[in-house]
């Protein structure tokens, strides 16, 4: 009975996966309410009634990690096994091809398997409305709520729980032709838990809560087959929930312009370049003006693959001597089909963080100088795919990340193993 019960789990569990397949593939930023429509009737599997549900999971059943804390040498750094589940549900009802209501339901638990206090359930929930109007405008309304324990930056050594809920509501004027024009507004509300960061006095809640206001300009002109060409614009003002320890309120202006391509062929993913501004609304305090990027692309060409990603980003900074750190990310990959049924991956990624405010350094002795922080982040991953049915592969991958930094402490480093199931082998 025992062993029945178990081949059915496992039988359900791989059900679910292979149904999730085309939901993880179809992943995009923007899509015409056409594409979409057809998408939905083209990826359902399931039909109860009028609901079309998708499914999908995503299981990394095994990870071994040297320092699940990122501490440093001194501190004797904690090893752990953890397992991550995470199903995912998505539900459409379609009114007269006029009308789409999703709701997408994903659950994601974390066990660990010594440091039982650090077990979570995360979850992600969202419905949405997205109404075509005289064929030509179409109006979303978006509604999330989301609960997450992890590293929302890489400034994180610790593990934080993170609260977030957000509006959004977007009006769209597209042609038959798909080229799209569209305003947005949203509210996003941030929250942590009140802990203390090791090294400061003030809490994450009192550095980082805040409600963010975005107004965002969008245009996708379709350039070639299935691919686009976008600008978007957006002005957000960011409200810190607490200002009398350090005033955190500030604004920022962001322009990105770029190419998104199609989601299957042999160049897939978005290239986009802008700029941004941000400027702290306290006296005293400096801004930042530059270049951003969010680049992604994924090349195939017979046996061989290749990809590239760039980021560069200001986000806000969890120290409460500087309001934002500059943050660049670059990644270079490539991948080889040995044979059918084996890929091998190796990805390098480099980063770099930099604090536009002086920070004191204090030294063992009791001196102290101020110093222009710079962290550096290098991470080498190689992964071995094995391919057990169709899309689906085992993927077995080592994982060593390092961050070098001239702020006394703050080098840290982890090693990890971890085996999962792997989309779209």
């Amino acid at each position: 009975m025992i062993k029945k019960s178990i081949f059915r789990f496992y039988t359900f569990f791989l059900v679910c996966l292979i149904l999730g397949i085309p939901e993880y593939a179809k992943a995009q930023t923007y899509t015409s309410f056409q594409s979409e429509l057809n998408s939905i009737v083209e990826r359902t599997r399931l039909r109860i009634g009028p609901f079309r549900i998708i499914p999908r999971i995503d299981f990394r059943f095994l990870r071994y990690e040297w320092n699940i804390f990122y501490q440093t040498e001194d501190e004797k750094p904690a090893s752990d096994f953890t397992s991550t589940i995470s199903p995912e549900l998505n539900v459409y009802l379609i009114l007269k091809d006029r009308l789409i209501l999703r709701l997408t339901d994903r659950l994601s638990y974390v066990h660990f398997y010594k440091f039982k206090d650090q077990r979570r359930l995360n979850n992600f929930f969202s419905p949405e409305l997205k109404l075509l109007l005289f064929n030509r405008f179409v109006l979303v309304g978006t509604y999330s709520n989301t609960r997450d324990r992890g590293r929302p930056t890489s400034e994180f050594n610790i593990w934080a729980n993170q609260y977030r809920e957000s509006f959004r509501g977007t009006l769209f004027y597209q042609t038959p032709r798909q080229t799209s024009v569209g305003i947005s507004y949203s509210q996003n509300k941030l929250l942590y838990d009140d802990i203390t960061f090791p090294g400061q006095e003030v809490s994450l809640s009192r550095i980082l809560n805040r409600k963010d206001e975005n107004v965002m300009f969008e245009f996708n002109y379709p350039v070639f087959s299935n691919s686009f060409f976008f600008i978007t614009a957006n002005y957000t003002d960011h409200d810190f929930e607490h200002t009398e320890d350090f005033d955190r309120r500030s604004y920022s202006l962001q322009a990105l312009t770029g190419f998104r391509f199609p989601l299957i062929g042999g160049i897939t993913g978005t290239l986009a370049v802008g700029y941004k501004q941000i400027m702290p609304k306290a006296e005293g305090l400096e801004g930042k003006t530059g270049l951003i990027g969010n680049t992604g692309l994924n090349f195939r060409s017979g046996r061989l693959g290749a990809r590239i990603s760039f980021n560069r980003d200001f986000p806000f900074s969890l120290w409460d001597n500087n309001v934002f750190f500059v943050n660049n990310r670059y990644l270079f990959g490539g991948s080889i089909y040995l044979t059918r049924f084996l890929r091998i991956d190796y990805d390098y990624s480099l980063g770099r963080s930099k604090y536009p405010e002086l920070i004191p350094l204090f030294y063992p002795d009791g001196s102290f100088e101020n110093i222009e922080r710079i962290d550096k982040y290098h991470t080498h991953t190689v992964r071995f795919v094995f391919k057990l049915f169709k899309e689906i592969g085992l993927g077995i991958s080592a994982n060593q990340w390092v961050r070098d930094s001239n702020y006394l402490g703050e080098t840290r480093s982890q090693i990890y193993l971890d085996a999962s199931l792997i989309l779209n082998f």
